[in-house]
């Protein structure tokens, strides 16, 4: 598992960014997730689950890259290769030999002693965050610890399953042993230190629980409803996409049809919505998520008939219906504008632009009756 000196630096960089794009990706199926299970953003936990995908990211890196040229993998390069070592004293014979004679000092900062350290520092991670944050049992924790090191191995081992001629890398036992060891001490960490969060038994046991509804609340709502009217509109335009071009009815040179065909579907999705927020309690889909309801300001019952009508053409249908379904730029900068006057709304006042408007508040749907 060995690399080369000179990538260290660009593949930090990169399991950075790739943990980081992993993050925003994922960001919204996390926060609906946790919402769903532990009735709120654990906020600790969500960090620690950024953190947890730049760590995957940095293993693939630090495992994988920098990947050869394929045309220097020539037959005479792979047959003079070593692809496979299949002893683990190795590693302490190559340690005794780079620091015979050396004093104390230089022999520790040796690069042939660095590199098994290295390998062992790797998998710490991995067994604290199998402890802590997937809350694996130990023996599964190094059962996935001592699975993944053999995959990774695997990988280097076949040339990443056939993708190059030969193992670019070597397959080494001693990487085994250090991996595991590894997973063992981030398990003893995970073990010797205190818990600084809750688990998730007991945010669970604390789910039902109504919670202040604050400005951040009604924000996380907007932006979820926001999201998943994206995620459907996106979802919508690509299926039109593959069957107006299998019918020919549109080409990459002429994709005119297509885009008028994107923003009817804009506005039929968000005619949809607004259906959608008009059924139950009156509560948008990203307010169902964070468990609001909508009510009458002053007190708790929940708005008429005409009230939850009218909320969803306040804002989501008009924006939906000037940035998507207008063919002049007047129109769309028009429902961005109002858009924006929807997030200054919730900024400076936890109603929101419809709540202003409609005279409405919100509360937590969690909230038993007095």
């Amino acid at each position: 598992m060995s690399g080369q000196g000179g990538a260290v630096l660009t593949n930090a960089l990169n399991s950075l960014a790739a943990g980081a794009l992993l993050s925003v990706v994922l960001l919204i199926p996390v926060v609906v997730w946790q919402y769903r299970r532990y009735g709120e953003i654990a906020e600790v936990r969500l960090g620690l689950i950024g953190a947890l995908l730049v760590y995957c990211s940095a293993l693939v890196a630090y495992t994988m890259f920098p990947l050869p040229d394929p045309s220097t993998l020539t037959d005479a390069w792979c047959a003079r290769r070593v692809s496979f070592n299949p002893d683990p004293m190795d590693g302490v014979r190559r340690v005794a030999r780079a620091t015979q004679g050396l004093p104390h000092r230089q022999a520790l900062l040796d690069h042939t002693v660095l590199e098994l350290v290295f390998n062992v520092v790797l998998f710490v991670p991995l067994g604290w965050f199998g402890r802590r944050i997937l809350e694996w049992k130990v023996l599964t924790t190094l059962a996935v610890g001592v699975g993944v090191c053999l995959l990774i191995e695997l990988t280097q081992y076949t040339g990443i399953y056939g993708i190059f001629p030969c193992a670019y890398r070597l397959a080494d036992v001693v990487d085994l042993v250090t991996n595991t060891t590894g997973t063992v001490v981030g398990i003893a960490l995970a073990m010797l230190f205190p818990r600084l969060f809750p688990t998730s038994d007991q945010l669970e046991a604390d789910a039902d629980r109504a919670r202040e509804v604050d400005r951040g609340r009604r924000w996380l709502g907007q932006v979820l409803d926001a999201a998943y009217f994206v995620i459907a509109l996106a979802a919508a335009g690509f299926g039109l996409a593959l069957v107006m071009s299998a019918a020919g009815l549109a080409t990459r040179q002429d994709p005119s049809r297509l885009w008028t065909v994107v923003m009817v579907a804009a506005d039929l999705l968000a005619l949809v919505f607004a259906v959608l927020s008009f059924t139950g309690d009156g509560s948008s889909l990203g307010q169902r998520t964070t468990f609001l309801r909508p009510v009458v300001r002053g007190s708790k019952r929940a708005p008429s008939g005409r009230r939850r009508l009218l909320r969803p053409f306040v804002t989501m249908v008009p924006v939906a219906v000037l940035v998507f379904g207008q063919p002049t730029g007047t129109g769309r900068l028009v429902g961005l504008a109002w858009a924006a006057l929807a997030v200054l709304s919730i900024l400076l006042s936890r109603r929101g632009l419809s709540g202003l408007a409609l005279g409405l508040d919100y509360s937590d749907k969690r909230e038993r009756p007095a």
